[in-house]
């Protein structure tokens, strides 16, 4: 990734162009090239062939974030030789695993995005449709980009449900789609407008685009005011449960202008305690203090974040206790290792409250967030606790 003075930009990203003196370049979507730390300016190319693919200097404050794609990352994750991908995990559809015993803070996979765009703005939706678009046309010839839309197309949307959050994702289907036959029929002398079924099939489709963004993305912290959101492969893969044996990290290096980081914006993911042959590797989807909160506390967050009621082997438990207690019946469950729970309440110890939907690191270490819908840093809806919780 280039640095500037503020943001951060891998080449390629594609940004619009705003409050320029220039009507002619106002709005104007561009390639990133480069940062020029001579001239504390970014070095863009307009995308329209009437520029003749000359290229520009633009100071950050005229840059709008757009979409970036990064073809090269799938095929560049490192992955531990224990780590297995699986088709079905218990109950919960995929998710990742262990072949082999790791002790605790064990290298499992270090990955980079291959997808990103904005959060918490206005053309949100909108530039993730256009990525979506551009990944779909250029895959069309280019292999790189047929493997990064596959990656995305294996991306679960979620449940089937009627929340407020999947209806708002519905909404901008509907007006993406009717923005795009508006201006075709503009082009076309007005062509007249689809039927209804066609309209809703197509509608599906804009709406299954934007779900896979909604419940895969992490918060990407780029520079901009209102941050980003990426889509990292393998990470995408890991259930939730309130005892996570996996923490992730991202990796910035410092801010220097003009610098280019290969590693930049990658993730790094560790065994957070002590893992057997056979163990799910899950991630805690909720903010660092619900691994210290009661069950009824637990499962309510995550059933309104993420639309779920959790059934991982901490929530079956404790709820198999509760029952016992109030019917005098003993529970012969057997107990969560202790290894995992004692780390798991270790790394909480911290006063400070952490912004909603991070994840647990190591102690000291960041925290990498999921984000719901409109962007805040809360856990995303997608998937769901290792023993039960996934999509089906």
């Amino acid at each position: 990734m280039w640095h500037g003075l503020n943001i951060r930009l891998h080449e390629g990203t594609v940004v619009h162009l705003t409050d320029l003196q220039s009507a002619d370049l106002n709005n104007e979507p561009c390639v990133v090239q480069q940062f020029s730390a001579e001239k504390e300016k970014w070095v863009v190319q307009p995308q329209h062939p009437r520029f003749e693919g000359k290229k520009i200097l633009v100071a950050e404050h005229n840059l709008v974030f757009g979409y970036c794609l990064l073809p090269q990352s799938p095929g560049s994750t490192t992955a531990h030789k224990c780590v297995r991908i699986l088709e079905k995990q218990g109950s919960c559809g995929g998710g990742l695993a262990t072949s082999g015993d790791c002790p605790r803070g064990t290298v499992l996979f270090k990955e980079a995005p291959f997808i990103i765009s904005p959060t918490g703005v206005g053309s949100m939706w909108d530039q993730r449709w256009r990525a979506y678009l551009t990944m779909m046309m250029r895959a069309k010839s280019d292999p790189a980009f047929r493997q990064v839309l596959e990656c995305f197309e294996k991306l679960t949307p979620g449940n089937e449900d009627d929340s407020d959050g999947r209806q708002k994702v519905k909404a901008h289907a509907y007006r993406l789609f009717d923005e795009a036959m508006e201006l075709q029929a503009r082009a076309n002398g007005g062509a007249p407008s689809p039927d209804a079924s066609v309209r809703e099939e197509q509608v599906a489709s804009v709406f299954s685009a934007l779900l896979k963004w909604q419940q895969n993305q992490f918060r990407f912290e780029n520079g901009f005011p209102k941050g980003a959101a990426a889509i990292f492969s393998f990470t995408a893969q890991m259930n939730h449960s309130c005892v996570p044996s996996v923490i992730v990290e991202p990796q910035w290096s410092p801010l220097v202008p003009g610098k280019n980081s290969e590693l930049d914006g990658r993730i790094i993911a560790r065994t957070a305690c002590h893992v057997q042959a056979g163990d799910a590797l899950c991630i805690n989807y909720g903010p660092k203090e619900l691994l210290t909160w009661s069950l009824e506390k637990r499962r309510a967050y995550l059933l309104e974040k993420n639309g779920f009621l959790c059934q991982c082997q901490r929530c079956v438990l404790e709820s198999q206790r509760e029952t016992s207690a109030a019917s005098d019946t003993p529970t012969t469950t057997a107990p969560i290792r202790s290894d995992a729970a004692q780390q798991q309440t270790g790394q909480v110890e911290s006063s400070e409250e952490a912004p909603p939907g991070e994840k647990p690191d190591a102690p000291g270490g960041e925290w990498l967030a999921h984000l719901n819908s409109t962007g805040s840093s809360k856990s995303k809806g997608r998937k769901k606790s290792a023993s039960k919780n996934k999509k089906k």
